[in-house]
């Protein structure tokens, strides 16, 4: 019963870490040519884009919140469970399970309250730098949390499946 699951979990993981994959590549590539476009202008043509700085720090920020995704995903981001190394064999996956399953309770909560950030945005017209819609720019932090979620929801899930053998 738990093998579909799992096994739909995983497709929505893959297609996701695919998406994420492209989209990374591209903000990095993006913020390189912000980056060295403000350089020659500067030195070059003595001017400046007035947003540029501005836009390639929240790139930045948006490609470290798709590397917390990456760390999740492979399990690396920071383990703050100290007895995790120290606990061997069943009792390590029941461990397991319990910080899974607090992880998905937190990025639910988070989930939720990013949607409701960026509702907030849209209904009030909130704008970033006075050009940009801000929600449009706030879409990342559901995203993240969202897909954290089925990253979680499917570690969970084939931890549950290896409780049951």
């Amino acid at each position: 019963m738990i093998q579909p699951f799992i096994h739909l979990i995983s497709i929505l993981d893959a297609k996701l870490r695919k998406f994420e994959q492209i989209t990374t590549i591209f903000m990095i590539f993006l913020v390189v040519l912000l980056v060295l476009s403000q350089v020659i202008s500067r030195n070059i043509f003595y001017f400046t884009f007035e947003h540029f700085d501005s836009v390639s720090r929240l790139l930045a920020f948006d490609v470290a919140l798709l590397g917390a995704i990456f760390a999740t995903r492979k399990n690396k981001h920071l383990n703050m469970d100290t007895f995790n190394s120290l606990i061997k064999g069943r009792a390590h996956v029941y461990l397991r399970v319990i910080v899974l399953f607090w992880s998905l309770i937190m990025t639910i909560l988070l989930l939720a309250l990013s949607i409701g950030l960026v509702l907030s945005a849209y209904e009030y017209g909130d704008t970033y730098l006075g050009i940009y819609s801000l929600w449009i720019i706030q879409l990342i932090l559901p995203y993240v949390f969202f897909s954290m979620f089925i990253s979680n929801l499917h570690l969970l899930a084939c931890e549950i499946s290896r409780l049951r053998k």
